[in-house]
C-alpha cells in the first residue's frame, strides 16, 4: 500500500468555461490499492487521453504544512515529505516497514519511535526530531551534514558554545553512522569547536574531548569547509582522532589549529610534571588503526603537529606489539598542505606501510625563541623543537647497562612528489626509522639522520633557500654501546642509497657518516662543499657523482675534522670541477689500519677554475689515488702512506 501527498489540477481547454479556468487545486490523500484485471480494463476505457501540450506541472511549496500525520500508518508503507510535518512535541509510534522518503519537506518538534525494518532519508534528519525505537537505516549511506539543521553556531563564539559545536557534530556523525552512513559530506561551515583537554603526553587513549571518526567511514569536506580549534591553554589537544578505526577516510577541508590565539602561560599536566612547552597540539592523530587515507586537506597552526601517528600502546623491547595491541599501518596522506606548524608537520612516532605523497608542507616550527632576563626560554607562538616537516621519531630507550629497547617502530615509509618549502630545522628528519623511501620531492632545507637504516633517496631536488648555508643531505653516525652479545657497538645509521639528486647552493652538499652506504650519480651545483667527509664512515661508495661550483672557496671533497675510524671508502668515475679545491683533505686518519687504504680516489676528473689551487691532504695517512686526471697538482704534507698511482695531470 502506497500513500502519497499531491494536488489535483483541472486542465483547461477550448469547450472551458472562464470559471473552470479559476477552479483551486485541490489536496488530497489518495490510497492506491491492488486493481483487478477487469476494473484495470474498464478503468482505461474510461480515462481520457491527455497529450505533453495538455499537461501542466505544478511546482510544491514545500514550506507548508503537510494536511496529514503519521497516526495509524499501516506496516510497510511508504511517506512522501514534501511539505513541513509538525508533530507538536507529541511521540510517534511507527509500526515496522516504514520508509520515510524525502521530497523538499521537513519533520520537526517531536519523537518518531521506530519499528522493525525501518528506513529514513538522512535530509529529514535535525536537532528537532528525536528518534527512538530500534534504529532505522538512511536511505542513503551519504549523509551530508547542514549546521543550520543541527545547531551549529559559526563564526567566533565561546568556550561553551564551541563545546556544544563539538559534541552536535560528535552526535550526528554516531547517529548516522549506526543509521548505516558510511559517508558524511559537509559542504559548507566555519566553525570552532573546543578539543582541549589536560592529557598526558600524547594521549594515546580514549577521552571525550576530541572528534572521532568511527571505522569503515568517509569524513568528506569541501573547500568551504573551515573547523577551527577553539583557542585555549591546553598543552595538548587533537582535533580529530582516528582510534583504534579502520578503512576510515578524511577528504577535503580546512583543519586549522590555534597556534596564533592559543594561551602559552605555563602549565603542569594532572601529574604535576611541567608542560610549558605546549607542543601537543595536533589535527589529526592516527592511533592504531589500519587502511586510512587522508586526501586534499588543508591543515595549518596547530600549536603542535598536523598529523601523528601512533600504535595503541608502546612495542615490547625487541620491537614486536604487545599482546592485543593494534599498530598503525597502510596509511595514506597526499595531495594535502600543511601550513605553519608549530612543532613538526608530520610525526611518524609509531607506524608502517604509511605513505606521504604529492603534498606540499611549508613553514614548520618557523619564529625565533624568546628568552627571559635568566636565559630560560619563554613559550610563544613561535616554532618548538624539532621543528621539521616531517619527523620519522620512534622514541627508544636505553636500560643502564647500555641495552637498547625499540619499543616504538618506524618501518616502509614512503615520502614522495612533495614540496617542503620554509621548514624551520630541515625538510624531512629519519630519526629513528628503516626501509624508508624518499622520492622525487623538491627540498629547500635538508633531509637528514639519527639512527636509521636501508634508507633511498633519490631523484630528489634540493636548492637552498639561503646561499651557501645548511646541508642537503646529513647522515649520522650512532654506535651502540657494546654488550656481551656485540663487544664493539652497532652502528645504526647503515644502508643509505643516495641516487641521482639534484643539489644546489648549499654549504655542505653532503655530509655523511656509518657505514654501508651508496653515493652514486648525484649532481652538487655550487656548493661550498660537494661532499664533507666526517669520522665513523664505513664501507662506503661513491660513484658517478658530478661536483661543479662556481662560488669562491668551494672544493669537492672536504674533511676538516680528526676522522678516524674511517676506512674502505671508494670514490670514483667522479667529475669534480669548482673554485678552489678539488679534494681538501686534512686529518684524514686511521691509527689502527697504517698499511692500509681507508681512502680511495680512482678514475675521477679533479679540476679546478683557479690558479695555484691543487688537490691538497695534510696532517692524514692512508688515502690511494690511482687513475685520476687533473689541471693542476697534489700537494701532500705531513702525511703518511700516500698512494699516488697513474695520476695525469692535463695542462688543457
Amino acid at each position: 500500500m502506497l500513500i502519497t501527498v499531491f494536488f489535483l489540477l483541472l486542465f483547461s481547454c477550448n469547450s472551458c468555461s472562464n470559471e473552470e479556468l479559476f477552479v483551486e487545486p485541490e489536496a488530497e490523500i489518495v490510497e492506491k490499492e491492488e486493481s483487478t484485471e477487469d476494473s484495470s480494463e474498464e478503468q482505461e476505457e474510461e480515462e481520457e487521453v491527455v497529450t505533453p501540450e495538455d499537461e501542466t506541472e505544478i511546482e510544491v511549496d514545500t514550506s507548508l504544512p503537510c494536511d496529514f500525520s503519521l497516526t495509524n500508518i499501516q506496516p510497510n508503507t511508504t511517506i512522501i515529505i514534501n511539505c513541513v510535518l509538525d508533530l507538536g512535541g507529541t511521540t510517534v509510534n511507527l509500526p515496522s516497514g516504514v520508509t520515510i522518503e524525502f521530497e523538499g519537506g521537513d519533520i520537526i518538534n517531536g519523537e518518531i519511535i521506530f519499528s522493525s525494518e525501518s528506513v529514513i532519508s538522512g535530509e529529514l534528519l535535525n536537532k528537532d526530531l528525536k528518534l527512538s525505537g530500534t534504529t532505522p537505516s538512511l536511505k542513503d549511506p551519504t549523509f551530508v551534514f547542514k549546521p543550520e539543521r543541527w545547531g551549529i553556531v559559526e563564526g567566533k563564539v565561546n568556550d561553551d558554545i564551541a563545546l556544544d559545536n563539538k559534541d552536535i557534530l560528535q552526535r550526528t556523525i554516531d547517529q548516522v553512522k549506526l543509521m548505516g552512513a558510511d559517508e558524511f559530506s559537509i559542504e559548507t561551515l566555519d566553525a570552532y569547536f573546543k578539543v582541549d583537554i589536560e592529557y598526558y603526553g600524547r594521549a594515546r587513549h580514549l577521552d571525550n574531548a576530541s572528534i572521532y571518526i568511527p571505522e569503515d567511514f568517509h569524513l568528506k569536506m569541501s573547500e568551504n569547509a573551515f573547523l577551527r580549534v577553539q583557542p585555549n591553554k591546553s598543552f595538548s589537544y587533537s582535533l580529530f582522532k582516528i582510534f583504534l578505526a579502520d578503512n576510515v577516510i578524511i577528504s577535503g577541508g580546512n583543519l586549522i589549529g590555534d597556534r596564533f590565539e592559543h594561551d602559552y602561560s605555563p602549565i603542569a599536566d594532572r601529574h604535576g610534571i611541567p608542560r610549558d612547552t605546549h607542543e601537543y597540539g595536533n589535527l589529526v592523530f592516527v592511533i592504531g588503526s589500519e587502511n586510512i587515507v587522508i586526501d586534499n586537506v588543508s591543515f595549518s597552526d596547530p600549536t603542535g603537529d598536523a598529523i601523528m601517528f601512533h600504535g595503541e600502546s608502546l612495542r615490547q623491547d625487541d620491537g614486536s606489539l604487545a599482546p592485543g595491541k593494534k599498530e598503525t599501518k597502510n596509511v595514506i596522506v597526499k595531495n594535502c598542505t600543511i601550513s605553519r606548524a608549530r612543532r613538526n608537520g608530520i610525526s611518524f612516532l609509531d607506524g608502517r606501510f604509511i605513505t606521504i605523497d604529492n603534498c606540499t608542507i611549508k613553514d614548520t616550527g618557523k619564529g625565533d625563541q624568546a628568552y627571559d632576563s635568566s636565559g630560560s626560554k619563554i613559550y610563544s607562538s613561535s616554532g618548538v623543537e624539532p621543528r621539521w616537516g616531517i619527523d620519522m621519531e620512534a622514541i627508544r630507550h636505553r636500560t643502564a647497562d647500555g641495552r637498547l629497547r625499540q619499543t616504538a617502530l618506524n618501518e616502509n615509509i614512503i615520502v614522495r612528489n612533495s614540496v617542503f618549502t620554509g621548514n624551520h630545522d630541515g625538510d624531512v628528519l629519519v630519526f629513528t626509522a628503516n626501509d624508508v623511501l624518499i622520492e622525487n620531492n623538491f627540498f629547500d632545507r635538508s633531509v637528514g639522520s639519527f639512527a636509521s637504516h636501508d634508507v633511498v633517496v633519490r631523484n630528489n631536488t634540493f636548492e637552498s633557500r639561503e646561499t651557501s648555508k645548511f646541508t642537503a643531505l646529513s647522515i649520522s653516525s650512532f654506535v651502540t654501546f657494546p654488550n656481551e652479545e656485540d663487544t664493539q657497538g652497532k652502528e645504526l645509521n647503515h644502508h643509505w642509497l643516495f641516487v641521482d639528486n639534484y643539489i644546489k647552493g648549499y654549504n655542505h652538499g653532503i655530509s655523511i657518516k656509518g657505514e654501508h652506504h651508496e653515493i652514486r650519480n648525484n649532481r652538487i651545483e655550487n656548493c661550498v662543499n660537494g661532499v664533507f667527509l666526517v669520522s665513523n664512515l664505513l664501507n662506503t661508495t661513491f660513484t658517478g657523482n658530478t661536483i661543479t661550483s662556481n662560488i669562491n672557496n668551494s672544493r669537492g671533497y672536504r674533511n676538516i675534522y680528526n676522522t678516524n675510524n674511517s676506512n674502505n671508502i671508494v670514490i670514483s668515475n667522479e667529475i669534480i670541477e669548482v673554485k678552489e679545491r678539488p679534494l681538501y683533505l686534512n686529518l684524514l686518519l686511521n691509527e689502527s689500519n697504517l698499511n692500509s687504504s681507508q681512502i680511495t680516489f680512482k678514475n675521477c676528473t679533479l679540476n679546478s677554475t683557479s690558479t695555484n689551487m691543487a688537490n691538497k691532504i695534510s696532517n692524514s695517512k692512508n688515502i690511494r689515488l690511482e687513475g685520476n686526471i687533473t689541471n693542476t697538482d697534489y700537494i701532500v704534507e705531513n702525511s703518511e702512506n700516500i698512494n699516488l698511482i697513474d695520476n695525469l695531470i692535463s695542462t688543457n
